[in-house]
């Protein structure tokens, strides 16, 4: 997976994605300069719904503005520098990293980001996304 992510230059990656049925997934941290491997996680506590343009390594080339939440506080296990050493802990996001830790949570429930835009949004979005050579879709 890590590999994964680096290839695509991407800032999360879940385990479905790539075909692993762990409740799993990575995200980049530039504090520690590898990626965060986070497992089996649950959201306790959330705060300040914003917008935030959005894509995904699952549709290449779309972005849309999605509700999320600019702060959540999650427990989780961690893996604690790759030593296959996992710790529960309790970690608080905000921005950028409240945002992919949502969306990879997201795909870990088996959703997707434009699951959470409104019918209309998402039939346009993806109709756009099947067509040859669209190109980048953004949907304000």
């Amino acid at each position: 997976m890590t590999e994964t992510l680096a290839h695509f230059k991407g800032v999360g990656l879940a385990a479905n994605q790539v075909g692993r049925g762990q409740a799993l997934f990575l995200m980049q941290d530039s504090e520690m300069g590898i990626p965060l491997a986070i497992a089996n996680p649950v959201i306790l506590k959330e705060a300040n719904k914003v917008e935030m343009i959005e894509g995904c390594l699952s549709l290449p080339g779309v972005a849309a503005k999605v509700g999320r939440w600019e702060y959540i506080k999650i427990r989780c296990h961690v893996a604690q520098s790759y030593v296959n050493k996992w710790g529960e802990e309790e970690l608080e996001f905000i921005g950028l990293r409240a945002q992919i830790a949502q969306h990879e949570i997201d795909h870990l429930m088996g959703r997707i980001f434009p699951d959470r835009l409104d019918f209309v949004t998402k039939h346009s979005l993806l109709s756009v996304f099947s067509r040859p050579n669209s190109g980048l879709s953004v949907v304000k």
